[in-house]
């Protein structure tokens, strides 16, 4: 009887898990991709709290690493099909560029809820 009821509540969990975990990956906002050094889209506007996917498209396995002008973020070295998210807190406009391609900038507009 109690491994019936600890096999319910590991599938109930697990079934929570997968519910929830699938609202996650649907609850990020904008998707910025970059690839070869390029930006798309350019500029983004978004509201405050929302999250910011950026993708490394690039083909070619080039790494890329997306930095804030303002210093206030930095991803991680994205490899071929990395993927990062970013959650912007405050309003303001935010001017970022991708490291390893000079020129390759873009900007996140957020704005009040």
């Amino acid at each position: 009887m109690i491994g019936r009821s600890i096999r319910r509540v590991v599938c109930t969990a697990l079934v929570c898990g997968t519910v929830l975990t699938a609202g996650v990956a649907r609850a990020h906002g904008p998707t910025v991709r970059v690839s070869y050094g390029r930006i798309v889209p350019e500029i983004v506007a978004i509201r405050v709290g929302s999250t910011i996917h950026f993708h490394n498209a690039n083909r070619s396995g080039a790494p890329c690493t997306i930095t804030a002008a303002d210093g206030s973020f930095e991803s991680p070295t994205l490899e071929r099909a990395g993927d990062w998210h970013y959650t912007f807190e405050t309003t303001g406009q935010f001017v970022y560029s991708v490291r390893e391609y000079s020129g390759a900038q873009g900007r996140i507009v957020v704005t009040e809820e």
